[in-house]
């Protein structure tokens, strides 16, 4: 059952959906690794409730242009991250959003357009891996740098050179992807501080609300898992409720929907209807330059699994796949690893590893899992390295790739 709260009204005439959120192809999928974890560490207890909004900034609205991965990832979840970091809040002192702490969806979502857009296709729906590639390469700027105009072709003002550089001291961590119907682990996401960023089809009920929302009474949206949905677009989990079985939704059509801009979904409903979903960390502060990955100069290493230690700029082969150790950081427990090989059939590129939690990605038809279990602690850190476990299966599927390919 979908609620919006008692008191809300209904959804804005002019905010987009169809196609809001487009289906990525499979080479979109494949470029960015999923989630190997399959529950919480065994000593972690999950709270009843989570509410990430104390920093959020408050919902925005796209307006008329097909923006809502921008708004999920650049303006929400960046924002987030940001903020969380440096414990500070969104709002400014007379409580209004403070656009010194908000980051823009429109520097992401405006460095996606091309001279290829037709007057039709210009503001148009965009894919979560090319949003995303903004934010890890790029980064984002702050909204009083460039502010979000919401005017339908507001996305053709060109981002200012200048930004560039601001840009790049707010990256993102690369992107997993999460399983849309292991609610634990969504869970879990959201009580460790890391809100989830979702696509999910939607429909007309959806979208305007229905005449008991007029009334000040709870929306109930519940459309069977077989129903077809017209529409797409995205949104961001920042919270849940085991009371009520309940995830809080920020969305980005303004603060006159639902509940001033948030909604409460079901467990079940968004498990049914949720195509993708995401978690990304914030980059880490680049302590020193990552280091350039040399050749690789030991014994390639094969077989289904094996254990290595990389130093920074150290490589191995295993299984004709490359991997280096691009940058370490013992203390936060995170590592950033490139992988290569020679036919190109590997998609993901880099990968920001944490403790502690496996991610996997297609070589080909070989699935692989790469694990970065510890950092060694030597009286020289600059000798410390990374402990990874690798494993190749042939022919194995990931779960949450395939269920993502059967919604694209």
């Amino acid at each position: 059952m979908f609620m919006l709260l008692p008191g809300t009204t209904v959804l804005p005439q002019h905010a987009p959906w169809a196609e809001d959120a487009r289906l990525a192809t499979r080479d979109r999928l494949l470029s960015i690794a999923s989630e190997a974890v399959t529950e919480p560490p065994g000593n972690f207890h999950l709270p009843e409730r989570v509410d990430l909004r104390p920093f959020l900034p408050p919902p925005g609205d796209q307006g008329r242009q097909h923006s809502s991965i921008a708004w999920a990832l650049a303006y929400g979840l960046k924002s987030f991250q940001e903020n969380l970091q440096r414990e500070v809040g969104t709002l400014d002192s007379v409580g209004l959003r403070d656009p010194r702490n908000v980051f823009s969806p429109a520097f992401a979502y405006n460095l996606t357009r091309n001279g290829t857009d037709t007057a039709d296709s210009l503001c148009s729906g965009s894919y979560f891996e090319e949003i995303f590639s903004i934010l890890v390469e790029r980064g984002c700027c702050t909204w009083d740098r460039f502010p979000y105009d919401t005017a339908r072709w507001g996305c053709s003002r060109p981002v200012p050179d200048p930004l560039m550089p601001v840009a790049r001291s707010h990256v993102m961590a690369t992107p997993l992807r999460v399983s849309t119907e292991d609610i634990t682990m969504l869970r879990y996401h959201l009580a460790i501080n890391e809100p989830v960023a979702f696509a999910m089809g939607i429909d007309s009920a959806f979208r305007y609300g229905d005449p008991a929302a007029d009334q000040g009474a709870p929306m109930d949206w519940r459309p069977a898992c077989e129903q077809p949905m017209p529409g797409s677009h995205a949104m961001l989990l920042v919270g849940y409720d085991d009371a009520d079985s309940t995830f809080l939704v920020m969305n980005s059509w303004g603060t006159t929907w639902g509940d001033g801009g948030f909604c409460r979904l079901r467990y079940g409903v968004f498990s049914c209807h949720a195509t993708e979903a995401y978690v990304a960390n914030d980059a880490l502060p680049d302590l020193r330059p990552a280091a350039p990955l040399l050749v690789p100069g030991r014994k390639p290493l094969s077989g289904p699994s094996t254990k290595t230690e990389l130093a920074m700029g150290e490589a191995v082969v295993f299984n004709d796949l490359t991997v280096g150790l691009a940058h370490l950081a013992g203390e936060a427990r995170r590592a950033s690893i490139t992988v290569r090989d020679r036919t190109g059939s590997v998609k993901v590129g880099r990968l920001d590893l944490v403790e502690g939690r496996p991610v996997r990605f297609h070589q080909g038809d070989t699935l692989v899992t790469i694990a970065f279990d510890r950092t060694s602690k030597p009286s020289d850190p600059r000798n410390a390295r990374a402990h990874l476990r690798l494993m190749a299966e042939p022919g194995a599927k990931d779960p949450i790739l395939e269920r993502a390919l059967m919604q694209a």
